[in-house]
């Protein structure tokens, strides 16, 4: 688990842990983005075409199975993000 993140320590611990479900609890900006830290310790908003390449890159390494998002307004993360989620059929 990590707590308050830029995007790189996301994807270290990810690459690293290789999960098969991520669960995202933390804010929401709508189409501005989720919030993640900056490296000044401040929220940053990520905009969803850049959450998208990201676990884009991170489906080359290993699949993810499950991304929960739990932010508010994070419907259109998930809009962008869902096609690089792949889920274990049968």
């Amino acid at each position: 688990m990590e707590e308050a993140v830029r995007l790189e320590d996301l994807r270290r611990a990810l690459v690293r842990e290789k999960p098969q479900i991520v669960h995202f609890s933390g804010h929401g900006g709508g189409e501005h983005g989720l919030a993640l830290q900056n490296d000044g310790g401040q929220a940053q908003l990520v905009k969803a075409d850049a959450l998208a390449r990201f676990f884009q890159r991170l489906n080359e390494i290993f699949t993810i199975e499950c991304l929960l998002l739990n932010a508010c307004y994070s419907e259109v993360q998930a809009e962008a993000i869902h096609q690089h989620i792949k889920p274990r059929l049968g």
